[in-house]
């Protein structure tokens, strides 16, 4: 497994993973109805193209055969706005990996506060990094409920 930061050629990739994560690992959280809204918001090839020609860095994790397993992104505000991975490579060190990269890179940043919007299924590890769950977040994807939990951590 490598960790290295997105290519463009990398974001169709990035957007399978996206969704074949919310479908498959979401929904040992979530309804059928709330992951199929879940993964409709996914990014386009053209939003994670443009989000990196911005102020956000994504690492992706790719394996032998230089598929990308899982990636994560780190705004310059400290907002981590995404961190999945393919279902395949669910419980080994892939997340918990590219997740020290991004903290490294916060903190050569300079940022003083992580933040993120976790799911259900991301809760207990944000936790595990020592985030604190602010609480959760009740709202709705195009008229289907659903929540996360607000959590930040200060470096």
């Amino acid at each position: 497994m490598t960790i290295r930061q997105f290519q463009p050629n990398d974001a169709i990739h990035i957007a399978q993973v996206f969704r074949r994560s919310v479908l498959e690992l979401g929904s040992h959280f979530y309804s059928d109805e709330q992951v199929i809204a879940w993964a409709a918001r996914g990014p386009t090839i053209s939003d994670i193209i443009d989000r990196n020609a911005g102020d956000l860095v994504t690492f992706v994790s790719i394996n032998a055969a230089g598929e990308v397993q899982a990636y994560g992104e780190l705004e310059i505000c400290g907002h981590i706005d995404q961190l999945y991975a393919a279902p395949e490579v669910r419980g080994t060190n892939v997340i918990p990996d590219i997740y020290d990269q991004i903290e490294r890179l916060a903190r050569v940043w300079g940022v003083t506060k992580l933040y993120t919007e976790a799911s259900e299924g991301a809760l207990r590890f944000f936790l595990k990094k020592d985030f604190i769950n602010l609480g959760r977040r009740d709202f709705e994807i195009e008229g289907v409920p659903i929540h996360n939990y607000a959590m930040e951590k200060i470096l």
